[in-house]
């Protein structure tokens, strides 16, 4: 059986550290309510199974700020596929979403920062499922405004996988980003390197007109041990400004990498200025415990402490760095993005005694690593057995994945398999909640996993999923 691990993308922070992030902040003493002017973006997925046979169907919506979502596209069922053994039961049973990108056509989804378009991708060629039930217009990157007009095919789809396989290990990688003015997006794919070789590429794409272009190939890699295999060599880009993005590799890059780790590059969209940040933790690293905060574009990261397995959340600004948990767990984590005064972060932590069960909370902590609060109370199970990875069977414990902040109100959306409300069981849905932790509402209304009377079972859930907030 696999374990499947929450959204890589967060995972990612740890290696995109000293790379530019907005800053500027507000008040959030008195936080507004868990309202919504952001926009959401996820595709609906769904399996189904029964002596009949095995299909899955997806629907790709999209929801502008407290409005009704809405169907901007319904994907071509795969199936009825003879059935293949409880795969439903199997793909539903961690409740997370993005597990349907083995199976169903959708790969990658983003949301533009001003939350006026939509970006996603179509593809059979990495289905588990076959590689023929699409038609070939069908296929594709496509761009559509959140209110639904407007939907074009920007060109075919990456021929790079957004997943990575090691077993017992499932990562999903959604890796598709908007660049901050919303004209140009950034994703790997594979093309032909100066040696005459496939390798993997960073490809911008021209939302306006069109146009694609490979910025950067790298040469093959020889990932250290500790890199999963099938790892790209070109993953997880993130845009800092309009010419200036980031991405992680394993790559040798300017012979700074010759152990092939996983670190952070920077990179200018007309492909010069190629380098690696200076600021890496490598084996033997030592953590200075005196540091001080500067200036006004911080960025939150993961980081691994040397001899322990751990991760912490730091700060990082310029050549500044500020621990901002002791944890002691592997499972911190943070999203990258806006950081703000105040910073939210995930672990399944029990700093003040309110988590004995040791499930996966929501924590919020200043940028200057005072005034840490824990903000959910989420319990499944007297001790949760995976902390904030999601996990196989239901009732080991539930997750939480961070998908951002709302720019206007401050609300803190989150995907969660945990079930606060009573109205999540066997689930996973798309929360918003007030920075301070209250006013929890749920915005998906997917109906999980289910058995119906005539013993067909049905797994359904959001994600893959995107938020145009920070």
């Amino acid at each position: 059986m696999l374990w499947i691990r929450r959204h890589a993308r967060q995972g990612m922070s740890a290696t995109l550290l000293a790379l530019a992030a907005c800053g500027g902040g507000r008040d959030l003493s008195t936080p507004p309510a868990s309202t919504l002017t952001g926009t959401v973006a996820y595709v609906v997925s769904e399996c189904r199974e029964n002596d009949r046979g095995y299909s899955v169907h997806q629907a790709i919506q999209i929801r502008q700020g407290d409005r009704e979502p809405i169907t901007v596209m319904e994907v071509p069922d795969i199936g009825p596929l003879q059935s293949v053994g409880g795969l439903c039961k199997f793909v539903s049973s961690a409740r997370y979403g993005p597990n349907f990108i083995s199976q169903g056509a959708v790969q990658r989804i983003a949301v533009s920062r001003d939350g006026l378009n939509v970006a996603f991708e179509l593809t059979d060629e990495f289905s588990l499922l076959g590689h023929d039930f699409l038609a070939s217009e069908r296929r594709g990157l496509f761009v559509v405004r959140a209110d639904g007009s407007d939907l074009r095919r920007l060109g075919p789809p990456s021929r790079q996988s957004t997943s990575v396989l090691s077993p017992p290990i499932f990562s999903y990688l959604n890796d598709l980003e908007f660049s901050p003015d919303g004209r140009t997006l950034a994703f790997p794919d594979k093309g032909s390197g100066p040696d005459g070789f496939e390798t993997s590429q960073l490809v911008l794409q021209d939302t306006v007109t069109e146009a694609r272009m490979a910025i950067i190939d790298l040469p093959p890699a020889t990932p250290s041990a500790d890199v999963a295999p099938g790892f790209p060599e070109v993953c997880c880009p993130l845009f800092f400004d309009d010419t200036t993005v980031g991405f992680v590799t394993d790559a040798n890059v300017n012979g700074l990498n010759p152990q092939g780790r996983i670190i952070g590059v920077v990179v200018q969209t007309d492909g010069t200025g190629l380098k690696v940040p200076p600021l890496i933790a490598l084996p033997g690293s030592q953590i200075n415990p005196t540091f001080f905060i500067t200036g006004d574009r911080p960025t939150a990261v993961v980081l691994g402490i040397p001899g322990e397995a751990a991760h912490e959340a730091f700060l990082i600004d310029g050549d500044n760095v500020l621990q901002l948990t002791s944890f002691h767990l592997p499972d911190t984590g943070v999203r990258p993005g806006v950081v703000r005064e105040t910073i939210f972060l995930t672990a399944a932590a029990d700093p003040f005694g309110g988590n004995p069960s040791n499930n996966c909370q929501i924590f919020s902590v200043d940028r200057t690593g005072a005034n840490l609060r824990q903000l959910t109370h989420f319990q499944e199970t007297a001790h949760s057995r995976h902390g904030c990875d999601f996990n196989l069977p239901i009732g080991t414990g539930c997750s939480i994945q961070l998908l951002g902040q709302d720019a206007t109100t401050q609300a803190v959306l989150f995907y969660s398999s945990c079930d606060p409300l009573g109205s999540n069981a066997n689930s996973g849905q798309i929360f918003a909640m007030r920075p301070d932790g209250t006013d929890l509402r749920q915005l998906t209304h997917t109906r999980g996993l289910i058995t119906e009377a005539d013993g067909t079972v049905i797994g359904e859930f959001p994600g893959p999923f995107a938020f145009s907030g920070s």
